[in-house]
């Protein structure tokens, strides 16, 4: 079974060289894959990603919380999950916890880099091989080398600066939420048909309704219009004269 080990950025390229040596000598029946081990001098390293992406079986993803959303990161992610029933894509959380993790790389269930959660990776590696190890005897190595990777990840992220970026506590993500829905509330009438209503102030109308000015009335035909005055006969002979 091949094991495709994506990395961007320190200390996840550190980490993902580590495991890619450890993995193999704890559970022989993998081949790792990771570019900075086996892309040689002078090759097309694009040609050599994509050829191996096509081989993979099983995807291991060192994610920080600085590199979740690199375009790489997410390109080799979702190469290798092209194929649902072939390939696995686990999500290796360096510096944050896998709730923390955002973008597409949430969609994938992770592991903590710590002892219990590379031991679960290691397991599930194990259970995907055609020739799997006694259980005994995979978590005998284990144990027996678990302290020199555990070394290797220590000196790796103390190498790399602390990201200034605070996670979120449960207690933050339920503020945000409260704020939202205030936020939404303000911006809505106490009752939604008010909206409809025609303002007025006590019995008054308002003032801009009352000095509104009127248009004066034309005539149409529809006015009733006053009778014809009928002239006198002696009026009608002093107009011929």
């Amino acid at each position: 079974m091949r094991v495709f080990v994506s990395w961007s950025g320190e200390p996840s390229r550190s980490i993902a060289e580590a495991l890619a040596v450890w993995l193999e000598r704890v559970v022989p029946q993998i081949d790792t894959w990771m570019s900075a081990i086996d892309i040689a001098s002078g090759q097309r390293w694009s040609d050599e990603i994509a050829k191996a992406l096509d081989e993979m079986d099983f995807g291991i993803v060192c994610v920080t919380r600085a590199n979740q959303h690199a375009p790489w990161l997410i390109f080799e992610s979702g190469a290798l999950a092209k194929s649902v029933a072939k390939a696995k894509v686990v999500p290796l959380c360096i510096d944050l916890p896998s709730t923390d993790v955002t973008g597409p790389l949430a969609a994938f269930q992770g592991r903590a880099l710590d002892m219990e959660g590379v031991k679960r990776l290691v397991q599930d590696l194990n259970q995907s091989a055609e020739k799997k190890i006694p259980t005994e005897r995979l978590d005998e190595v284990f144990d027996a080398r678990w302290p020199k990777l555990e070394a290797a990840f220590a000196e790796a992220i103390a190498q790399e600066p602390k990201s200034k970026e605070p996670s979120r506590t449960t207690d933050d993500m339920l503020r945000e939420v409260v704020d939202a829905v205030r936020g939404l509330q303000r911006t809505l009438p106490a009752r939604p048909w008010q909206a409809f209503e025609t303002p007025r102030h006590g019995n008054r109308m308002p003032e801009s309704v009352v000095a509104m000015p009127v248009a004066p009335r034309t005539e149409t035909s529809s006015s009733p219009r006053p009778p014809p005055v009928r002239k006198r006969p002696e009026d009608q002979g002093q107009e011929r004269t």
